[in-house]
């Protein structure tokens, strides 16, 4: 084999290599942390999941791979964390990622959807120009007959402070198949 062909064989390959490791770098959240700026993430709003229902979606296989579960305050749950939908910046559907308040609460939560940056007011931070970085995700029957929001005097009101930080821990093994990335 002459020297050109070996070399356009391993430039090939690395160049493969390359490409390999910027998937996995852009793919893969796990152990990323986001530090959000000051004064963002005080409000906290909700959305039914009953209503996140279109078909071939990374959403529509998290909730048939993990089912549609509720804590007995109607919210969203998976393995005890709460479903929220945010933006790509702290993660992807399936991913766990853990929410640190400025009080020092810190909320554990799975992405079930993904909010999108193309809407009026969405930023990379969340909505309301990244006043609303996490929507809870809940059950309609509970909600949507005037449950007070999140983070209020009526609604965990331990949540009612600024988010400082955002750590993705990745996705469980159950949730991988359901996720596309």
């Amino acid at each position: 084999m002459s020297i050109k062909r070996v070399m356009t064989h391993v430039t090939a390959f690395l160049l493969g290599m390359v490409v390999a490791a910027a998937f996995l770098c852009f793919t893969e959240n796990s152990g990323t942390t986001i530090n959000i700026p000051e004064g963002l993430g005080k409000v906290h709003t909700y959305t039914a999941w009953q209503l996140i229902n279109a078909p071939s979606t990374a959403q529509n296989r998290l909730r048939e791979e993990t089912g549609m579960n509720f804590d007995a305050d109607g919210f969203g749950v998976i393995d005890g964390r709460y479903v929220i939908a945010c933006t790509d910046t702290y993660g992807l559907v399936g991913d766990r990622v853990d929410f640190h308040k400025a009080n020092g609460q810190v909320i554990h939560c799975v992405i079930g959807d993904v909010k999108n940056r193309g809407n009026s007011g969405c930023n990379m931070w969340g909505d309301k120009d990244g006043q609303n970085i996490i929507e809870f995700i809940v059950d309609k029957g509970t909600w949507y007959t005037g449950h007070a929001a999140p983070g209020t005097s009526k609604c965990h009101p331990e949540w009612d402070s600024e988010t400082v930080k955002a750590v993705n821990l990745g996705k469980e093994e159950y949730v991988k198949t359901a996720s596309v990335r």
